[in-house]
């Protein structure tokens, strides 16, 4: 019984490590999306990624 608490322990380690590896990522997410469309709307700037100019 002892290993598979230790197993469980482990996997409740895990999912706790990934539970906060993603709240941060969707708040990183949601940070950049906001300076985006406040860059776009209120600055007037291009979209990240856009040419400003057509290849020839």
């Amino acid at each position: 019984m002892t290993a598979s608490r230790g197993a469980l322990r482990l996997a409740d380690g895990l999912s706790l490590i990934a539970a906060r590896l993603s709240e941060v990522g969707i708040v990183a997410m949601t940070m950049l999306l906001t300076y985006e469309v406040v860059a776009r709307y209120v600055f007037r700037a291009p979209r990240i990624g856009h040419r400003t100019s057509r290849p020839r």
